[in-house]
């Protein structure tokens, strides 16, 4: 397992394969948009977090994607990837609203609403583990 993270160079991630390439390009764009306008309203943070740990957070979604692909091995076994990022956290969310967006009958069958964060929430939703260099 070891050497199969995926550090983020900042560089967008080459168009590779990856699961939104599975759907129509309308549903692809609907979802993109989504995560788009939801990154957009933390811009703050993640630019405030990117300065604090010097790690670059992807913001296109197939970039948070290509990073994301091997995220729970390398968050579960850290002994095996000492270094391990995750930034998809917004991305069930912008699922929901997609799907709502298509198939807007469905709101109200729906048992759970997923709110957006507040304004003044600090919470980015990633989750950046590195190195412990104290030992």
């Amino acid at each position: 397992m070891s050497g199969r993270y995926r550090k983020w160079s900042g560089e967008p991630h080459a168009q590779s394969q990856h699961p939104l390439q599975n759907l129509s390009p309308k549903t692809r764009t609907l979802i993109e948009r989504r995560w788009d306008e939801l990154l957009a309203g933390k811009k703050h943070l993640i630019d405030e977090l990117e300065q604090e740990t010097g790690t670059p957070i992807p913001r296109r979604l197939t970039d948070a994607l290509h990073v994301g692909a091997n995220s729970f091995e390398s968050l579960r076994y850290p002994e095996l990837s000492p270094q391990a990022n995750f930034f998809l956290t917004d991305l069930p969310h912008a699922l929901l609203l997609a799907i709502l967006e298509l198939k807007p009958e469905w709101q109200r069958e729906l048992a759970f609403h997923v709110p957006m964060p507040a304004p003044d929430s600090k919470w980015t939703g990633a989750i950046i583990r590195v190195p412990d260099n104290s030992a």
